[in-house]
């Protein structure tokens, strides 16, 4: 039957398997319709966080094949200092059914494997120096970017529809310079206003390239989570300068002899 079905529990009543089906199959089809389109990612939360060496996860919201996993509040993850970039992420297994249950695992592991895989999703990513204090604070957009010691957040996997978007922290540090300088192109105007409205969810990749795009005069071109990164660097750079994009690429000139 289509329609809206839902089971009415009061006081006195039994509860049948009947009416918990149907509680269980409203809320499943509810999360698979909101999230149709979506890519495998993070959904929201999963803040990081350090505290006297150790990384924190904060409670978020994962998607990964069309299911959706909970990251427990405050789940620590352990770090020791290496020389290599290290990668927090979300591993999943395989599939497991039985007569009454589908189960499938989601852990949270540190890895020197950079690549995003099939079964993974990242969070952060890291590298620590001996006795070096590990940070996730930034002292605005282009300090996010660091060699050593700083909560990397560029290479996470956000979960968008159609694409795989890009952390909302980078973004909203973008927003929060560019508001405090003076914003004269219709371009900036525009896309730091629809961004100024983000309730810590994805922002659709297309609108973000789209942005780059004609801001910086590149078209026709996918960028990765880095070239997005150093592109936003690059614009905040021409606002607080007061150039535009084509003043500040010269054009060779030409002597003309008569």
């Amino acid at each position: 039957m289509t329609g809206y079905r839902m089971p009415i529990f009061s006081q006195g009543s039994l509860l049948s398997q009947d009416m918990l089906e149907a509680l269980g199959e409203y809320e499943l089809r509810v999360s698979e319709n909101y999230f149709a389109g979506y890519t495998n990612g993070i959904i929201s939360g999963a803040k990081v966080h350090v505290s006297q060496g150790v990384i924190y996860i904060g409670q978020g919201l994962v998607r990964y094949n069309g299911r959706l996993f909970f990251i427990p509040e405050n789940t620590r993850v352990g770090v020791h200092p290496s020389n290599e970039w290290q990668s927090i992420r979300a591993v999943f297994s395989d599939m497991e059914r039985t007569k009454t249950f589908e189960n499938q695992e989601m852990k949270i592991e540190l890895s020197t494997r950079l690549e995003h895989e099939g079964n993974t999703i990242e969070i952060c990513r890291i590298r620590l120096q001996d006795g070096a204090r590990l940070r996730c604070e930034y002292r605005g957009l282009a300090d996010m970017d660091t060699e050593y010691d700083t909560v990397n957040l560029i290479d996470a996997q956000w979960s968008a529809y159609g694409k795989e978007s890009i952390n909302p922290e980078i973004l909203r540090e973008f927003v929060c310079e560019a508001w405090k300088c003076r914003l004269d192109n219709p371009l900036d105007i525009s896309f730091v206003m629809e961004l100024s409205g983000n309730d810590g969810r994805a922002v659709n990749r297309e609108l973000i390239q789209h942005y780059l795009e004609n801001r910086l005069e590149k078209k026709d071109r996918d960028y990765t989570n880095r070239e997005i990164y150093q592109g936003l660097c690059r614009i905040l750079k021409l606002v607080k300068t007061g150039a535009s994009q084509t003043t500040e690429v010269r054009k060779p000139r030409k002597l003309l002899v008569d």
